[in-house]
């Protein structure tokens, strides 16, 4: 398991290569099927995160630890690279940019009530329904740029969703079971209504990389499931040491 050292130092240092050269033109069905959705996401992938920031700020300063923060700091900027990428894609095939879009607002919106703790939850939702909607479209385009950058980010949506487990374990570790078995319930609660709102809105993009509702519904859910397995099991990790630790100050006091 990575520190949060680590994660700040992978999203600091990772920049996959795109070659940008490409002749392929976009038919009419396929720019009807992702224009809508590729604006979206674009826009998603923008966002500056300065509530988020500024919460993981706050956070750093009352455990006297600036590693979290820094980490997401530049998981931010990471993502912020995936919106530059997919806005240069856009601009070669004469897609405009939106600069604002009611779905993006949601989950701004989402993010800013409560705490740190909302707020990531908030954002490993958007992760896992992402993870689906860039595999879609990997498939879904004969696009050979847009098709790295589909990859690259399948990648490092991979491991945004294993940080933000770990990010998430920290406040999961100081609860006890039935409160960790609520807040699944309400997580869950969250995935299933913001699925609804990406399929509905982008079943386009879905169908045309082979999805059907079905496995857009199975496949988030068990990416869900299996982040829920990791933020657990970092919990009993961090019982198992503390325990540890305990039981070596006791035979040495």
């Amino acid at each position: 398991m990575k520190t949060f050292e680590n994660w700040a130092l992978h999203f600091k240092t990772n920049r996959p290569y795109i070659h940008w050269k490409e002749n392929y033109v976009l038919t009419e069905k396929e720019r009807r099927a992702i224009t809508k959705a590729i604006q979206v996401f674009q826009k998603g992938e923008s966002s500056e995160a300065r509530s988020l920031l500024a919460k993981a700020d706050n956070f750093s300063k009352q455990r006297n630890d600036k590693s979290y923060a820094e980490a997401l700091h530049h998981f931010v900027k990471e993502e912020n690279r995936h919106s530059e990428e997919l806005g240069k894609w856009m601009d070669m095939h004469q897609i405009p940019r939106l600069k604002s879009h009611w779905e993006d607002s949601i989950f701004r919106i989402l993010r800013k009530p409560g705490g740190l703790e909302v707020s990531v939850s908030v954002l490993l939702t958007a992760e896992i329904m992402a993870s689906s909607f860039y595999h879609a479209l990997l498939y879904g385009t004969r696009s050979g740029v847009l098709k790295q950058i589909c990859t690259n980010i399948l990648i490092d949506e991979e491991q945004h969703i294993l940080f933000q487990s770990q990010g998430l374990a920290q406040f999961y570790s100081e609860r006890s079971a039935w409160k960790r078995e609520c807040i699944h319930v309400l997580r869950a609660l969250l995935l299933l209504g913001a699925t609804q709102l990406v399929w509905f809105s982008h079943r386009s993009v879905f169908k045309s990389g082979g999805y059907s509702y079905s496995r857009f519904m199975q496949e988030s859910f068990q990416i869900f499931a299996k982040s829920m397995h990791q933020i657990e099991w970092m919990c009993e990790r961090k019982k198992t040491r503390l325990s540890v630790l305990l039981t070596e100050n006791n035979r040495t006091a």
